[in-house]
Formats: C-alpha cells, structure tokens, sequence
C-alpha cells in the first residue's frame, strides 16, 4: 500500500486528524480507532507517538468537503462514465 492512499483529516480530529483520515479510508469506527491509539500510547508509549507524528507528517491532509466527496462525483469519475457511454456509442 503506497501514502497515496491514506490521509489525514483535520477538520474531524483531536490533534492531527490521523485517525479519522485512517477510520474514513478503511471504512472503521473512528471511535474504536482512538481507543486502541489510546491504548497502543499507553502500553508502546515511544512506538505510538513516533508512528502518530510521522502519520501525521507524511499523509497528506484532506479536508470535509474532499473526503466525503464519491468517486462517481469527481472530475476523474465523471470521464470514466463518459468514456463508457463514448464507448457504448461507438459499439453500435
């Protein structure tokens, strides 16, 4: 998996937004997330902070408006449906 994939959300976090970017991209509960963040900080206190600042440097931030944006209602889906209906076009 590259850090393309994953981000961070500012808006809906507590400090940097890394769980909530990480519970909204793997479709987890963002409360459950934080308990075990919790947990890991309290249990692997120096492994956990380090992760979470490097988490929070190296994913890139997105915002409200982007992550609750749908494929389909991107730029990026809306020619991939075009490109089908060109194709079905084409086809007849």
């Amino acid at each position: 998996m590259s850090l393309n994939n994953l981000y961070r959300l500012p808006d809906e976090g507590y400090v940097a937004g890394v769980c909530a970017g990480l519970a909204r991209r793997f479709d987890w509960n963002v409360w459950a997330l934080r308990a075990v963040c919790m947990l890991m900080l309290y249990f692997f206190a120096k492994f956990a902070a380090i992760s979470y600042i490097l988490a929070s440097i190296f994913f890139k931030k997105r915002y409200k408006s982007d992550a609750t944006m749908r494929p389909e209602e991107s730029a990026l889906g809306n020619l991939q449906e075009e490109f089908n209906q060109l194709r079905e076009r084409l086809q007849r």
